[in-house]
């Protein structure tokens, strides 16, 4: 290949290109020819479409013609429905009607024949009557009067029946409200009672407690009594003389009570004052006691024997 010249080389190209465009050319034809032929198959295709489509149109035309004719016969079947059923229904109110009006007509002839009846009933009286009835209408009038007044009485016996109604009604409540106090004074006096039954328990206990009180007041009064007796004793003891020097306290005391004197106070003041004497002896005792010979003292046995046997001289401070 290196020994190829350049101008061979040259020439073996543009063989090869002739080579190629030749090739291309024949595809180019062959290409032109199909195409031709799919052209053509195209129109020929856009001829049956048309065609087709012009079908198709007047096919739509006429299932659009049916349906219409046949939404038009609906309509009509449905409108024939209507003015049948409408038919119907006025032939049923019709015949109702008509059915109505030969029950009205007989019960008019009902009531023709007993106004018959009645007629020749009113026509009896009267004649009967003839003095108090000229014609059928005054009996007419007076049956027409007392029907007013028997009304008028139904009616004041409907209201009399209200009122007793209303009267039995407040009777009810009244009784009602009657047992309801009963039953309530019933649980006040129940209760009261109970009440009653604990005073009464505490009055017992209150008593049977100032029995007591009463039974220690009078212990104490007792003790009381001892103790005043006790003091009235040593006053007397103290106020004892002998044949000599007396010492008198009793000038001290301030008021001397009758035996009658109940007033407690009085008594209690004068029950003190004898103890203040009493003190002021048992002072004076101790100091003659404190200043006598013990020689003396031996002599003597008791309070009034001292006061005896002391001298006059002795002073009492």
């Amino acid at each position: 290949m290196d020994t190829v010249s350049p101008a061979t080389r040259l020439l073996d190209k543009r063989r090869l290109m002739y080579q190629v465009q030749e090739a291309f050319d024949r595809q180019k034809d062959e290409e032109s020819r199909r195409l031709e032929m799919f052209n053509n198959k195209e129109e020929e295709l856009r001829a049956r479409d048309l065609a087709v489509q012009e079908k198709f149109v007047e096919f739509s035309k006429v299932i659009n013609e049916n349906e219409a004719k046949m939404q038009r016969a609906n309509n009509r079947i449905g409108e024939e429905k209507k003015a049948i059923e409408g038919k119907e229904k006025r032939k049923k109110e019709l015949e109702d009607k008509v059915a109505e009006l030969k029950s009205k007509a007989s019960s008019l002839d009902k009531s023709v024949t007993a106004m018959k009846a009645y007629e020749e009933f009113l026509e009896n009286v009267r004649a009967k009557n003839p003095e108090e009835f000229t014609e059928i209408n005054d009996i007419l009038l007076l049956e027409g009067k007392l029907s007013l007044a028997n009304n008028q009485l139904k009616a004041q016996q409907k209201l009399l029946e209200e009122e007793n109604q209303k009267i039995r009604f407040k009777k009810a409540q009244l009784e009602k409200r009657k047992k309801d106090d009963i039953l309530q004074l019933n649980i006040e006096i129940a209760q009261k009672s109970k009440q009653c039954e604990e005073a009464e328990a505490k009055r017992l206990d209150l008593n049977k407690h100032v029995e007591q009180i009463s039974a220690k007041t009078v212990y104490k009064q007792v003790e009381i009594g001892h103790i005043f007796m006790a003091i009235d004793n040593l006053y007397q003891r103290c106020g004892e003389g002998g044949g000599g020097p007396k010492i008198n306290h009793n000038s001290d005391l301030k008021s001397r009570l009758s035996p009658d004197d109940e007033d407690v106070g009085r008594k209690f003041e004068e029950v003190m004052d004898k103890l203040r004497i009493i003190k002021a002896y048992l002072i004076d005792f101790k100091t003659i006691v404190q200043k006598a010979q013990p020689s003396l003292l031996q002599k003597c046995k008791n309070a009034s024997e001292i006061s005896r046997i002391m001298p006059r001289e002795i002073n009492i401070n």
